[in-house]
């Protein structure tokens, strides 16, 4: 039950990143958004770890783990996620992540040995169909004329990669390094590969646009920018890594579906009319996470 409340946090705060993201990306790109939202991220993270903060050895133990985890995970994720988003749609790409949790619950059978069960696989398509209402809005005409594109494509390789992180997580958390210090050292690196990045991206181009008036940016930018940073990411990724530490990989990421109805909910609270299918789908979504979180855990790790 505590893993379950360490990820309805973190999906509440994923829901808000959409409105948050938003905001961010309407003065800066994609580049300088990701830059200021893992500075402050890792700035929230040394404070959380401040009375544990990762040593020589503990970097020497878990290395492997952490480049995987935020080196590959988080960069790869949201590399393909921005880059996706470019070529397709909200919907595509909403629908496309709703998939994350059987990616992840493949991922977790083959790397870490978990047991996937008939009440895992039956609560997690019941939460996806709560998804799938949710994103075309009870219409069933959205979804027979879906397109697919080479945007698509990428934000399924996103998918993946999140997945992976997902999984990595688990696998990597061990005695010698702390939740705290495991988020903190994932999300510097994630923050250390996109400012690499970001320089061969201002060394290669010439009309790059980054950090061109700071000084001006408006004070919903910086709002949203703390909000993305701190709580979307920062706070985020702590109350994240503890409920995968806690409950595993495979029943983390059936958490993943409620990021929507987040999104929707909030998008609703700042004037939109509340519509029939957001009851529908958000009771549809629960059900399924009550199904897979109602049943005993079977993992076993290789």
């Amino acid at each position: 039950m505590k893993a379950s409340v360490f990820f309805i946090i973190t999906t509440i705060f994923w829901g808000l990143n959409y409105h948050w993201g938003k905001d961010v990306i309407q003065e800066v790109t994609a580049y300088e958004g990701a830059f200021w939202r893992y500075l402050i991220a890792v700035f929230v993270l040394t404070l959380l770890a401040i009375m544990e903060l990762p040593t020589r050895e503990t970097w020497a133990k878990n290395w492997k783990g952490i480049l995987k985890i935020g080196g590959l995970g988080l960069v790869g994720f949201n590399f393909f996620f921005f880059k996706g988003m470019e070529l397709t749609t909200p919907v595509n790409a909403s629908l496309i992540v709703g998939l994350n949790p059987a990616i992840t619950l493949l991922f977790s059978s083959i790397i870490i040995g978990t047991t996937i069960t008939l009440r895992q696989v039956s609560g997690m398509l019941i939460a996806l169909v709560g998804v799938l209402y949710l994103l075309f809005q009870g219409q069933l005409e959205a979804l027979i004329n879906l397109q697919f594109s080479l945007g698509d494509g990428l934000i399924l390789l996103a998918c993946i990669f999140f997945a992976l992180h997902h999984v990595w997580v688990k696998k990597y958390s061990n005695p010698s390094i702390t939740n705290a210090q495991l988020s903190l050292m994932a999300a510097a690196v994630c923050f250390v590969f996109f400012i690499v990045l970001i320089v061969g991206y201002l060394i290669f181009t010439t009309d790059h646009g980054l950090f061109v008036g700071v000084g001006g940016y408006s004070l919903r930018f910086w709002q949203s920018a703390l909000g993305i940073g701190a709580l979307g990411t920062g706070l985020a990724y702590w109350f994240w890594y503890r409920g995968i530490d806690i409950a595993g990989a495979d029943k983390a990421a059936v958490f993943v579906n409620i990021v929507p109805l987040s999104a929707a909910t909030f998008y609703v609270i700042k004037g939109s009319s509340l519509e029939s299918y957001h009851l529908i789908s958000g009771g549809i979504i629960i059900v399924g996470i009550l199904i897979m979180q109602l049943g005993k855990s079977n993992n076993t790790t290789a």
